[in-house]
């Protein structure tokens, strides 16, 4: 009987619900609003350098206008 009354016991413990941890003893994380903070850059590929200069395989598309207008200097 004592063998039994144990696997019943291992049995309903296991069934017992765990609250799950709130938190509530950590503080609030706050953003460091520093001026002088480390950026977060970008991540560098071939085109574009983290810091937004041009890279290796940096292009610019080129565009050549004839514009022709006259000025009307009756209104």
């Amino acid at each position: 009987m004592s063998m039994l009354g144990f696997v019943v016991a291992l049995v309903a413990l296991q069934q017992v619900p765990v609250p799950a941890p709130t938190g509530q003893g950590l503080p609030p994380q706050v953003s460091d609003t520093s001026p002088f903070r480390r950026l977060g850059l970008p991540t560098p590929t071939l085109i574009r350098e983290g810091s937004g200069t041009p890279g290796p395989r940096y292009w610019q598309q080129r565009a050549d206008y004839t514009i022709r207008a006259t000025l009307d200097t009756a209104t």
